[in-house]
């Protein structure tokens, strides 16, 4: 590692909760420091606090250098430099889509306007392939506070949907095209649950769906998949602590919660294998390494020009966040989209 040429200068807040944020550390835990360091108005050149942030910045820094070291030529020294000067999003992203994007055009340019990362530049280029530019119904398991996931650019597109998941939302989508379930999920309960929100037939109506429980995904999907759903396109959350080849499913547990390691849902190859029965295709994994995209068989034409082979679209999982177009999503937004 080279050596820390500002352990005697005051360490700037914005660059330890952009470092922590690029090297996959918990953003909080710096800014929490920071807001304590700045509550005391402590320097951060002296005493506990110094010393705490500096130790953060080496291990950040370590981290920061192990990531670029597997994706780019540029030397180490000066790819750490390129971070903290400028940001470590633009550097990270150009590296990740020096990596991928040129063996998978779905991948190219990145873009991220609500989901975490680069999935709705996937999501919307399968979608001009496929030619679906009408508004259609849309399935996504795990959507958090609603404010970042997978199918609000959907809803942009005037799309209508369902959403389930346990975590209340930070509007209200009532009276809107927006249906959303409050619940728990099972295999027991989660086709019910669709059904109650599309009716009868709304398995076959679905055009698009994404799964992001953090758990039992697998189990979950399989239990979809045999009861008639089949969508044009199926987002799901993948495990890529296990490499492109390598078969792991997590056992099913439905009081299974995630405590933020790598005991969940199940790796790309096992993924692969359930949907290939199924009739899917694996065509894309987001830059980051967190979802896997599988078209519809039926529509295998549109997507030639796509590598078949896992090990080339798998990605690494690096979990980092990359950069938004625009600024960050407003509640009164996702209310305006859901109502007209």
């Amino acid at each position: 590692m080279r050596p820390d040429a500002s352990e005697n200068s005051q360490i700037s807040p914005s660059t330890i909760v952009r470092a922590a944020r690029a090297a996959g550390s918990h953003p909080h835990l710096a800014s929490v420091l920071l807001q304590g360091r700045k509550s005391a108005n402590i320097h951060a050149s002296s005493g506990v606090i110094r010393g705490i942030l500096v130790t953060m910045k080496r291990a950040i820094l370590k981290k920061i250098d192990s990531f670029l070291g597997r994706y780019t030529r540029v030397p180490i020294q000066s790819a750490t430099d390129r971070i903290l000067l400028e940001g470590p999003q633009k550097v990270i992203a150009a590296e990740l889509l020096s990596a991928h994007g040129n063996v998978n055009p779905l991948l190219r340019p990145s873009v991220r306007h609500f989901s975490q990362n680069d999935e709705d530049g996937i999501t919307l280029r399968i979608l001009d392939r496929l030619g679906r530019r009408e508004p259609a119904t849309f399935l996504e398991f795990g959507v958090g506070d609603g404010l970042e996931n997978n199918t609000l650019i959907l809803l942009a597109m005037k799309w209508r949907g369902t959403w389930v998941g346990g975590e209340p939302l930070a509007f209200s989508p009532a009276n809107s095209r927006l249906n959303f379930i409050q619940e728990w999920v099972t295999k027991e309960n989660c086709v019910a649950l669709v059904r109650q929100a599309l009716g009868p037939s709304g398995l076959a109506d679905v055009k698009f769906a994404s799964f992001d429980l953090d758990g039992n995904d697998y189990h979950l999907v399989s239990v979809l998949l045999a009861a008639g759903l089949a969508p044009d396109v199926f987002v799901v959350e993948y495990n890529a602590k296990f490499p492109a080849n390598a078969e792991f499913v997590m056992p099913y547990d439905p009081q299974h919660r995630w405590s933020y390691d790598d005991y969940f849902g199940a790796s790309l190859r096992s993924w692969q294998v359930l949907f290939e029965k199924a009739g899917f295709q694996l065509v894309a994994c987001n830059l980051t390494g967190v979802n896997a995209f599988f078209v519809s068989k039926k529509h295998s034409g549109l997507f030639g020009d796509i590598p078949t082979e896992i090990s080339s679209l798998y990605s690494h999982g690096t979990y980092l966040i990359l950069p938004r177009s625009g600024h960050p999503t407003s509640r009164r937004t996702v209310e305006y989209l859901i109502s007209c």
